[in-house]
């Protein structure tokens, strides 16, 4: 029997702050970070911009695009780019319906799973701010009903709903800093690989 590299999911809700979280656990671990988020917004914007559907016929296509991107997120002009486009509301929106709960079906195996949540009106607050800070426009009523449409479809998606594993360490982040975020998180991983 061979021995899997472990492996940490984060799962949660739209804008409780999964990717910064990700990033910090895997610096302070020395760990490879498959960021799942922006993989599913990529796919979702190659799928938009060249208008493109989920069968047998595009994947190949799908494929060609994503491996160009992929390949050209080395170069900075590339990133940049995409850091704009793939935060827009209609590639989040999408991404929520292609998406896949990591810790219930992609890593059921995981050593340690965490659930990130927030109150929802804090989440469209940091998004309406990442947006801002990014160049964006956006309006708090605006992102609000767009988050809590895709908060509905990620939780009643057939395929793969976005759910709370079984044993997952489960943070809300509605008053708590990412830095305590992270303290929780990274305690409960250290105690786990101990």
């Amino acid at each position: 029997m061979k021995n899997l590299a472990p492996v940490i999911t984060i799962d949660g809700s739209s804008g409780a702050g999964k990717s910064i979280l990700c990033q910090k656990i895997s610096k302070a671990l020395k760990w490879n970070l498959l960021e799942s988020g922006f993989m599913y917004r990529l796919v979702s914007f190659i799928i938009l911009k060249n208008k493109l559907a989920i069968s047998n016929k595009d994947i190949h296509v799908i494929e060609q695009y994503l491996n160009f991107y992929l390949d050209s997120k080395k170069d900075i002009f590339c990133n940049i780019f995409l850091e704009k486009k793939l935060i827009l509301q209609d590639v989040v929106n999408f991404s929520s319906k292609i998406a896949s709960d990591m810790g219930t079906v992609v890593f059921p195996d995981a050593i340690i799973k965490i659930f990130l949540d927030a109150d929802i009106k804090i989440r469209v607050k940091r998004r309406v701010l990442e947006l801002h800070n990014k160049g964006i426009n956006a309006n708090f009523d605006t992102v609000l009903c767009d988050m809590e449409v895709r908060d509905q479809r990620d939780r009643k998606r057939f395929c793969s709903p976005l759910l709370v594993a079984k044993n997952a360490l489960k943070i809300n982040s509605t008053n708590i800093s990412i830095e305590e975020v992270f303290d929780i998180a990274i305690t409960a991983i250290y105690k786990k690989l101990n």
